[in-house]
C-alpha cells in the first residue's frame, strides 16, 4: 500500500488489528502512517571543505595477516608430554559414549585431536577430563546434546562417557614459504606475489574507507543548513531502533548492556550520547532528502543496486527480492535517493586536499 501511493513513512508503522484472526474469514487491520516530513535548507550550493589527502598506512598489517594464515593452517603432532590435561591442553582423545548401556557409534573414536575449551563438547565434559594423564581412562556421566534427525540439539540427555587420553599433542605452525603459498593459496605462485596482492587489497580497502570518510565530511559540512523541527514521535522511534541495534551489537561482543553503559560513562552520559547521535542521523538524512528534491535528482538502477549491496555485497539481487516480497521497497527507495544525493554532493563539492 505504501509503495502504491509512493509514500515513505517517517518511521515503521505498527499494524492495529480490528478483529480476531479466524480460518477462512476475511481479516482487516489499520495502519496509521506518519509520512516522512520534507524540510528545507538555508542554501543548496555545493559546499567547500578541506580534508587530508589519502595515504595508505599498512604498517605491519600484511605480516599480521600472514601470521593469522599460518595459525589457521596449523597442525597437531603427537609429543612425549605425559600430561596432566590442563585447560589449554591439546591431546588425542579416545572416546566411547553409551546411552542406556548401548554404545553410540556416531560418537566413538579410537583417537582424534581434542582442544580444550573450544566448545567441541559441553564444558562439563572438559571439566571431567581435567587432570588426566596419558593412558588414563575415565568413565563418567555428562549431559550431551540430544541430536534429532534434522541435526538440531534442542535438549540434552545424561550420557555415559568413556574418555581415554591416548597421547598429548603440540601445535605446529607452518612457515609461510613459496612452496606453502603455491600449495595453499589459489592464483598465488610465490610469497612475494602473495604479499603484493595483499598490499593491493588492503590499500583498496583503506581507499574505500577514506572515500566513505570524505562523503561523510561533505554531508556534515551542509548539516548546519537544516531548518525546521523534527516531530517527537520520530525521535522516539529512531531512538528505539538505535538502542535495539546497539544492544544487539553489545550482545555479539559477549558483554552485558549494563557493562557497556558503565564503560561509556553511565546511564546519563549514554542517554546524552544517544540523543546527539539520533539527531545527527535524522538531520543528515533529511538534508540529503532536501538536496535530492532541490536538484531534481533521479534514482537510477545502479543506485538501487548499490543500496542493496550495502546489506549484502555478494547477493544484491536476493536483497532486492526480499525487500519487494516484504513490502519494504519504500525503505530501499529512500536509501537509494539519499545515496544519490550524497554522490551529487561529493561530485560537486569544492574539496581541498592537504597533507
Amino acid at each position: 500500500a505504501l509503495d502504491k501511493r509512493n509514500l515513505i513513512p517517517a518511521y515503521a508503522p505498527e499494524p492495529l488489528p480490528s478483529m480476531q484472526l479466524k480460518r477462512g474469514k476475511e481479516y482487516s487491520f489499520r495502519m496509521y502512517v506518519l509520512p516522512k516530513p520534507e524540510f528545507e535548507l538555508s542554501g543548496y550550493d555545493a559546499p567547500e571543505l578541506t580534508v587530508p589527502k589519502f595515504k595508505a598506512d599498512l604498517g605491519n598489517a600484511v605480516d599480521r595477516q600472514l601470521e593469522e594464515m599460518a595459525e589457521q593452517s596449523c597442525t597437531f603432532e603427537d609429543c612425549d608430554d605425559e600430561g596432566p590435561v590442563s585447560e589449554n591442553s591439546v591431546f588425542k582423545l579416545g572416546l566411547k559414549m553409551f546411552e542406556n548401556g548401548v554404545e553410540d557409534e556416531r560418537m566413538t573414536t579410537p583417537g582424534r585431536t581434542y582442544i580444550m575449551n573450544q566448545g567441541y563438547l559441553p564444558a562439563e565434559f572438559d571439566k571431567q577430563v581435567l587432570g588426566m594423564k596419558v593412558g588414563e581412562t575415565r568413565r563418567f556421566v555428562c549431559d550431551m546434546p540430544d541430536w534429532d534427525k534434522e541435526k538440531n540439539a534442542p535438549t540434552t540427555t545424561p550420557t555415559e562417557c568413556e574418555a581415554t587420553v591416548v597421547c598429548m599433542q603440540k601445535k605446529v605452525i607452518p612457515a609461510i614459504t613459496d612452496e606453502w603459498v603455491r600449495s595453499n593459496i589459489p592464483m598465488a605462485f610465490s610469497l612475494e606475489n602473495l604479499r603484493e596482492t595483499m598490499e593491493i587489497q588492503m590499500t583498496q580497502a583503506q581507499r574505500a574507507q577514506y572515500d566513505q570518510y570524505v562523503a561523510q565530511r561533505v554531508v556534515e559540512s551542509v548539516m548546519n543548513r537544516f531548518q525546521g523541527k523534527i516531530d517527537d514521535a520520530i525521535y522516539e522511534s529512531a531512538s528505539k531502533n538505535m538502542v535495539a541495534q546497539l544492544r544487539q551489537n553489545v550482545a555479539q561482543q559477549n558483554m552485558t548492556w549494563e557493562q557497556f553503559v558503565q564503560e561509556n560513562g553511565g546511564e546519563q552520559q549514554m542517554q546524552m550520547m544517544l540523543m546527539v547521535q539520533v539527531r545527527q542521523t535524522l538531520v543528515s538524512g533529511y538534508v540529503l532528502d532536501a538536496f535530492f528534491r532541490n536538484k531534481n535528482l533521479v534514482v537510477e538502477e545502479r543506485d538501487i543496486r548499490e543500496a542493496c549491496s550495502q546489506f549484502n555485497p555478494q547477493a544484491p539481487d536476493a536483497v532486492r527480492k526480499e525487500f519487494e516480497a516484504t513490502g519494504r521497497n519504500f525503505a530501499l527507495r529512500e536509501m537509494a535517493e539519499r545515496m544519490r544525493a550524497q554522490r551529487w554532493l561529493v561530485e560537486n563539492a569544492k574539496i581541498t586536499y592537504v597533507e
